[in-house]
């Protein structure tokens, strides 16, 4: 019969035949039977993973999961560049330690900074460098940083323009921002 369409099921896999009696293909691991509104109408296709995910496909199965496990955190007491996706928490005693911005860092990259111990910080930026602060911003390149005034002050940046931009998207104390 034209226009017939029937799905025979195997015990391991599924055959389908098309109204022009054509067999489908066989599904893969991972496959999936999708349905579309144009011929032919039921399709295979697998899942596409997104930004922050991950998909495994396996006999059988299909494992859906998220990549990246939030900021990988550091003790600092010494003066350090920063790295994309970390925290530091600032423990010398007594000293303010110098920072810098990551060299490398992508859109929605972040760089978290908290005072515990160290009396604060300056965060320095390399040429092209610039961070805004609410309706501030810190002077572009190498002049423009960013001081803390207290213990206990902190920032969460995120990256805004690729290599060049942050955003200070959270604050706790004051700043003086150059």
């Amino acid at each position: 019969m034209a226009g017939f369409n029937k799905t025979i099921m195997f015990a391991d896999n599924v055959d389908f035949t098309g109204g022009d009696g054509t067999v489908g293909q066989v599904l893969l691991d991972g496959q999936l039977l999708i349905g579309a509104t144009s011929p032919p109408h039921i399709r295979t296709s697998t899942l596409t993973a997104g930004t922050g995910i991950s998909v495994s496909n396996g006999t059988g199965t299909i494992t859906i999961s998220a990549t990246g496990s939030g900021l990988t955190w550091n003790l600092l007491s010494s003066n350090n560049p920063t790295v994309a996706n970390n925290g530091y928490f600032l423990v010398s005693p007594g000293g303010v330690i110098s920072l810098s911005l990551p060299a490398s860092s992508a859109l929605g990259d972040v760089v978290e900074i908290v005072v515990r111990g160290a009396t604060g910080f300056v965060l320095n930026q390399a040429a092209g460098q610039k961070v805004y602060i609410g309706a501030n911003s810190t002077t572009t390149g190498v002049t423009g940083t960013i001081t803390s005034t207290a213990q206990g002050d902190s920032l969460r940046l995120v990256c805004s323009v690729a290599n060049l931009e942050w955003s200070v998207v959270s604050s706790i104390g004051s700043f003086t921002i150059v």
